[in-house]
């Protein structure tokens, strides 16, 4: 067993730390996995009711292309748009006054419609010749704003070495990402979870799920008795710094965020009114 578990009994009640599985089924085609997130003084003594809170763990390849790479996509068009566009508004200012310069956004509408080879030779003049650096960038932004359904982290990856990013520099940016501790991550990594040939998971601190205490039983074997369908079964328990470190990256991640606008505002009101009783203006 792994120095991330701990030893659990089959008769030993669920816990927080626990991690649970659903096998596959009709609406899931792989297994699903969670990290029971209610405290254990509630579950001793109730305060849950019949549900248990958990966070939802996936694959880390699974969130790198389903999660993490939409975003980097999106940041790679918003960064290298910025040097397309300064050329491509210079080519139609000088050669083009009917036409409105273009903005970030109206760049990634015309990538949606035409490509970058079709745009570059509409605004090009004829006789001059398109810069290679101009017609690369911007087919990678063609290729980060019409990523494939699969395998969108070789398509960021496609889209890097355009701009002259080495393979060892990208494999840097993926592992410090995941193993980065600054800020508020809304993720948690480790490296396995028990009896799953796959190493590397992810917690998900926003993916936020509850299920009845019956549909959650202490083994599989149980599982299998009852024959409840859509239950989940324990597989592990993590130790007690683990859990303990996920619980606190969950609590800091929210503790963090704001209260909207117009509630701040009113709350500043109220403050003044405040301020104004106890320094009246007479007195002040």
């Amino acid at each position: 067993m792994s120095e991330s578990f701990t030893s659990v009994e089959t008769n030993q009640e669920l816990r927080q730390g626990d991690i649970i599985k659903q096998n596959p089924n009709r609406k899931n085609k792989r297994a699903q996995w969670g990290f029971v997130l209610t405290a254990d003084c509630d579950i001793a003594q109730k305060k849950s009711g019949t549900n248990y809170s958990w966070l939802e763990i996936i694959p880390a390849m699974e969130y790198l292309e389903n999660i993490w790479c939409e975003e980097q996509l999106r940041k790679f068009s918003a960064k290298y748009s910025t040097y397309c566009l300064d050329k491509i508004n210079s080519i139609i200012r000088k050669n083009h006054q009917k036409l409105s310069e273009l903005s970030h956004s109206n760049l990634c509408e015309w990538l949606l419609e035409k490509s970058a080879s079709e745009i570059l030779n509409l605004i090009y003049p004829k006789d001059k010749k398109i810069e290679e650096k101009l017609e690369s960038t911007l087919k990678g932004i063609e290729l980060s704003i019409r990523p494939p359904k699969k395998n969108r982290l070789h398509t960021l990856c496609q889209c890097w070495e355009i701009v002259g990013i080495d393979k060892k520099t990208q494999e840097s940016r993926i592992r410090e990402y995941l193993n980065s501790s600054d800020g508020f991550p809304d993720f948690f990594v480790v490296p396995e979870i028990p009896g799953e040939d796959d190493f590397c998971f992810i917690i998900l601190l926003r993916s936020i799920s509850t299920t009845k205490s019956n549909l959650i039983f202490n083994s599989e074997l149980e599982e299998k008795i009852v024959g409840q369908k859509n239950s989940f079964h324990r597989i592990g328990r993590f130790n007690d710094n683990l859990r303990y470190a996920v619980v606190q990256k969950f609590s800091f991640l929210f503790s963090r965020i704001g209260m909207p606008a117009p509630f701040e505002k009113v709350s500043g009101e109220a403050a003044d009114i405040l301020i104004e009783k106890i320094f009246p203006k007479e007195i002040r």
